[in-house]
């Protein structure tokens, strides 16, 4: 072998200006193209560590491995690349979508009411299974559990006993009509064995006391009050002897999920002495429900726990996420800028007195993790509505099947011009339009007002788990079929004309940057493209 792990040959690129451009990985930080290439035609340096770059076998090689254009499609110019690489890029970029979408483990997130993927964690825990040929691991069940928990919303606050319908309280440990038991344990008698509540302690069946003796002092996990021995509840909060407190590291990790992208490695910042602040791993996690203190009435919108690392549990539904349009991102920060003002109190006077502060530490904590994902200039909203009616018009040729044709000789000469200008600017001579029209790819070249023109008149097209997953024609009773559908086309149209209009504003105002951002965000919500 010459190479081995080589990337800089075919995954990047330098464009004409000389300048050296990374194509993969670029959607995420992890590549997975991998393989292995015999070019023994090609000659090597004298150390054989190495091949001629310079050498014309070398340049045709790699002219036919990657192209000699960029692998993003958006910069690849007017030269097709049909190369190995690039079909292999196209095929490996695309994120996968969480659940049964794709095929993918993940789980279900209550603020955005869609599927998120697991942490990397949980991959490399599951994989290092998978080695150790564990069941449930080596073959798919564990795995698949995921993939299924991924597509489940978390259950409402009401169930519903098995045995008589009654909807009583998630809370409730035992059916308020029936008895049937929801929370139960075994008695601790033998004999006995018989399911009582979880919170009994004594059994009614056969009266034995279920609360074990206790010989030491024991100490209350929910309010930390040192009880004495033999007391079954806590002197101070009234909960049982072994209860968990819902604030607790146990429980909140039993009832959330780590978030890759909101946890931060080895975080460090530069301080005013010039020198970098001692690295801290924090790590993140979304939890699946409310975060409730003991007792308490209140929600809280995270919880921190701080040692040698910083774990942070954040409640994403929460209204200060929701309602008061606060970022989880700037909570972390803050969290995390304390305690990096803290281990470097000495700072806060002296000479670098106003210069160090939690704000400060703060800013820099969030330019240096999250810039890109709270940064929403109109430049970024551009780039992300153009990337999302880019794959609606991939989808149109597949949508549309044979109808496309039929809509060709529909569409107005302007349609038509700006169509023809979009094939020249691909590299596709008009020689070739014959045959794009009659498999339909002519879709994929239409600009984006041709778009709403064809919701407009094919509704059916893009409802249904077409475009987006909206009832038009399922799932609908007959009788309320006409006013669903014109809502739906109402709605879905005026919001993908309003993002169109946006992405024409030469300077568009922050107002209404902010309203395109929604707007995309809605017709994104049920997207089943990317």
């Amino acid at each position: 072998m010459i190479r081995k792990a080589e990337k800089t040959a075919f995954f990047q690129f330098v464009d004409e200006m000389k300048n050296p451009v990374l194509d993969y990985p670029i959607d995420q930080t992890f590549g997975r193209i991998v393989g292995e290439v015999h070019i023994d035609h090609v000659p090597v340096d004298f150390t054989k560590d190495d091949f001629q770059r310079t050498s014309t076998e070398w340049i045709s090689a790699m002219a036919y491995l990657r192209g000699e254009t960029s692998l993003q499609p958006g910069l690849a110019g007017d030269t097709p690349n049909n190369s190995p690489v690039y079909r292999l890029y196209q095929g490996f970029r695309r994120v996968k979508t969480p659940g049964k979408t794709d095929m993918y483990m993940g789980y279900w997130d209550s603020a955005s009411k869609k599927p998120k993927r697991i942490s990397r964690d949980i991959e490399r825990d599951y994989h290092q299974k998978f080695l150790e040929r564990k069941p449930g691991y080596y073959d798919d069940t564990e795995w698949w559990k995921l993939v299924e928990q991924a597509d489940r919303p978390p259950l409402e606050s009401i169930v519903e006993c098995p045995d008589c319908s009654l909807q009583n309280l998630e809370s409730a440990e035992v059916c308020f009509s029936c008895g049937h038991i929801f929370s139960g344990k075994t008695c601790l008698n033998p004999a006995c064995c018989t399911t009582i509540q979880a919170s009994a302690v004594s059994c009614p069946h056969c009266g034995l006391s279920q609360v074990p003796e206790v010989q030491e002092p024991w100490i209350c996990e929910v309010c930390r009050t040192k009880n004495a021995a033999g007391i079954d509840a806590c002197a101070r909060c009234g909960f049982p002897k072994g209860a968990a407190s819902t604030v607790s590291r146990d429980y909140l990790l039993n009832s959330s999920n780590k978030s890759d992208d909101l946890s931060y490695p080895d975080c460090s910042i530069l301080l005013p002495d010039n020198t970098r602040s001692a690295p801290v791993d924090v790590d993140v996690y979304v939890t699946r429900g409310p975060i409730v203190p003991n007792r308490s009435r209140e929600h809280l919108p995270l919880v921190v726990l701080k040692s040698d690392r910083i774990e942070i549990f954040v409640d994403s539904a929460h209204p200060m996420f929701e309602t008061y349009g606060t970022h989880p991102e700037q909570l972390v920060a803050g969290e995390v800028a304390q305690y990096i003002f803290e281990t470097h109190r000495q700072l806060a006077g002296g000479q670098y007195s106003g210069q160090f502060s939690v704000s400060s530490i703060e800013w820099q904590v969030l330019i240096s993790r999250w810039a890109e994902v709270l940064e929403d200039s109109s430049e970024k909203v551009k780039k992300d509505i153009s990337s999302f009616l880019g794959h609606i018009k991939e989808r149109l040729p597949e949508i549309f099947g044979s109808d496309a044709a039929d809509y060709y000789t529909e569409m107005s000469d302007t349609q038509k011009k700006s169509m023809f200008e979009n094939l020249l600017s691909d590299g596709i001579g008009i020689d070739k339009l014959q045959h794009i029209v009659e498999v339909g790819d002519f879709l994929t070249h239409v600009d984006d007002r041709t778009i709403a023109d064809l919701l407009k008149k094919f509704p059916e097209k893009f409802f249904d788990g077409h475009i987006w997953d909206v009832p038009y024609i399922k799932d609908i009773p007959e009788i309320f079929a006409e006013t669903a559908q014109e809502r739906a086309i109402s709605v879905y149209t005026n919001m993908l004309e309003d993002i169109i209009n946006f992405s024409e504003q030469s300077r568009p105002s922050i107002a209404l940057t902010h309203r395109s951002r929604l707007s995309l965000d809605y017709l994104q919500e049920k997207a089943v493209v990317g």
